[in-house]
């Protein structure tokens, strides 16, 4: 039972960090363009983001 413990907090503690660790890893500027280009296709009209785009997994 106390193995069983052991790795559910481990998992739990390899997910947090992954949730912490992953968004800092994934350019911002990958999702700015795709937002851009689908938003401006669905709008019908030239759409620009000003500003830098964050990422986050956990609101604040």
């Amino acid at each position: 039972m106390r193995k069983l413990f052991t790795g559910l907090i481990v998992i739990i503690v390899l997910l947090v960090a992954a949730g912490l660790i992953l968004p800092g890893l994934i350019p911002a500027s990958v999702y700015k363009d795709r937002i851009t280009a689908q938003v401006s296709s669905t709008l019908g009209r030239d759409v620009q983001i000003a500003g830098d785009v964050k990422l986050s997994v956990f609101p604040t």
